[in-house]
């Protein structure tokens, strides 16, 4: 199993800790995201969108980090990892949706005046 992966994503990050945690063997496929290879075949290909991370699960291709969490929790975390109820489901997903809106907007936006030096903007 191919995890199309940028070490300082933190999509990537999370399909990793999460891989570690519940002993999930995964190949990581570094991408030179700096020079585009995430806009080009084969990435494009994998993921149109031209975002990582892409897991190739044997010729299963599911895009998104929520995607794949929800995917590996589902195909091989057992119970422990996704119930097998709607109500446990359910609060999974709150929280993925959760750290994807609120926790990741604001923490992607210091990274980018951080780490990247793009200009901030105190107004928003």
């Amino acid at each position: 199993m191919k995890l199309y992966d940028l070490g300082p994503s933190g999509n990537c990050y999370k399909v990793r800790l999460f891989a570690a945690l519940a002993n999930i063997d995964l190949e990581l496929v570094a991408v030179d995201f700096a020079n585009g290879a995430h806009k080009k075949p084969p990435l494009s290909e994998l993921n149109p969108l031209g975002q990582l991370p892409v897991l190739d699960d044997g010729g299963h291709i599911v895009r998104d980090s929520q995607a794949i969490l929800v995917y590996l929790a589902g195909a091989y975390g057992g119970l422990a990892w996704w119930p097998d109820n709607p109500r446990g489901q359910a609060e999974i997903v709150q929280w993925l949706s959760f750290t994807a809106n609120e926790i990741q907007q604001s923490l992607n936006a210091a990274r980018l005046v951080q780490k990247f030096g793009y200009p901030l903007d105190k107004a928003a």
